[in-house]
């Protein structure tokens, strides 16, 4: 899917010499979580196609990010919908990095070990 919406607006951007392709996964596409390993490989792959573009794309006006998510998006999270469209933002307008990761990876481990019963 990435590589189709890529390939249907990336001609425009490239003629244009400008525009901004940003992608959003989990943090299992940067940390490794058992539990996410199945939807873990695909994230991770997102995430590698978004960094790689960005590195294929660096100097002819097109920015590419990636925000991966280590929070819920609900209200007052640190993933918060607002928190979550101003990372896009600041990617787009600063353009000068190509990953922000929004919420503590710490956290959700934490979260997930008090919930894991040891067999």
């Amino acid at each position: 899917m990435a590589g189709a919406v890529g390939a249907a607006v990336l001609p425009g951007m490239l003629g244009r010499g400008s525009g901004t392709l940003l992608f959003t996964s989990g943090i299992s596409a940067v940390h490794p979580l058992p539990f996410l390993g199945d939807i873990g490989v695909a994230a991770a792959a997102l995430r590698n196609y978004a960094l790689s573009l960005a590195e294929v794309l660096r100097g002819r006006g097109v920015h590419v990010g990636h925000v991966p998510i280590s929070a819920a998006v609900a209200p007052g999270s640190p993933a918060s919908p607002e928190a979550v469209a101003e990372a896009h933002w600041s990617l787009h307008t600063g353009r000068d990095r190509h990953e922000v990761i929004l919420g503590d990876l710490a956290v959700v481990q934490a979260a997930i070990a008090a919930h894991t019963v040891e067999a």
